[in-house]
């Protein structure tokens, strides 16, 4: 979250020079942590389970989570779409999505197809199996349910 500016862990200088890359992990291992994990946080269920194992521990652990910036890559999948087996349990748009919206008629969510990047955190954490990605190339209209 450094705002696109280079970093000492993107490899660019604030001047747009190409530099080397930190290594954190190493960096981490190097000062005596013994326990040091890179996790991909776009994986819900590898994030739950690397926490809990890191708070059960007695040792310290360091969790790294490493993951390309969308706002960088702009890599854009197949939108989202919310099922009719939504519940409206509210729990998708707890995780900030700027895409995620309620439906005032019936508080279902909806996701705006324009908006969505396709990143799947939403149907990994909608424990009904609503939210569905629409296989490539069928028409689906963002936000609306199918």
């Amino acid at each position: 979250m450094t705002g696109r500016q280079g970093n000492p862990f993107n490899g660019e200088t604030l001047q747009k020079r190409p530099s080397r890359e930190l290594d954190l992990e190493g960096v981490v291992r190097a000062i005596g942590v013994e326990d040091v994990r890179t996790i991909d946080p776009n994986d819900a269920k590898a994030v739950r389970r690397a926490l809990k194992e890191a708070v059960a521990s007695d040792e310290l652990s360091v969790l790294v989570f490493r993951s390309p910036c969308v706002l960088i890559d702009r890599i854009r999948e197949t939108p989202y779409a919310v099922s009719e087996s939504c519940t409206a349990c509210g729990v998708c748009s707890t995780l900030g999505c700027p895409a995620i919206a309620k439906d005032l008629a019936n508080d279902h969510a909806l996701i705006d197809a324009a908006q969505c990047i396709g990143c799947g955190q939403c149907a990994q954490y909608c424990a009904y199996g609503a939210i569905v990605q629409p296989a490539s190339g069928s028409s689906s209209e963002g936000g609306s349910h199918e």
